[in-house]
């Protein structure tokens, strides 16, 4: 899989892919090839169109999964992001690609 529009280095291999409970959306984790980059994409279901709701940068690596599930709600996806420094929780409008962090802080 190729994540549209981030450079040279954005192929990866399409992880953790998980359906929405009604079976509208699909988001998945994709990486890049030098581990420098981790995406949350959501895959629509009729085209294969790829759009990134998230994406993490590190010079060195970037760590772990992002780890997406859905809530009870069909719009809105968890998932795990490094973005701030720390492995935080945040939440995601699989429509809109709004992110809410729900956790932060010098903890993991």
């Amino acid at each position: 899989m190729t994540v549209a529009g981030v450079g040279p280095k954005a192929a990866a291999v399409a992880a953790d892919p998980v359906w929405s409970p009604d079976g509208r959306h699909l988001v998945a984790t994709a990486r890049s090839d030098d581990d420098t980059r981790a995406f949350l994409v959501r895959v629509e279901k009729k085209t294969g169109a790829v759009t990134v709701l998230h994406s993490v940068t590190d010079e060195a690596w970037v760590r772990g999964s992002l780890r997406p599930g859905f809530l009870g709600s069909s719009s809105r996806a968890f998932f795990l992001s490094e973005a701030s420094g720390w492995n935080h929780l945040h939440l995601v409008d699989v429509a809109s690609g709004a992110v809410t962090a729900l956790t932060s802080g010098r903890f993991e």
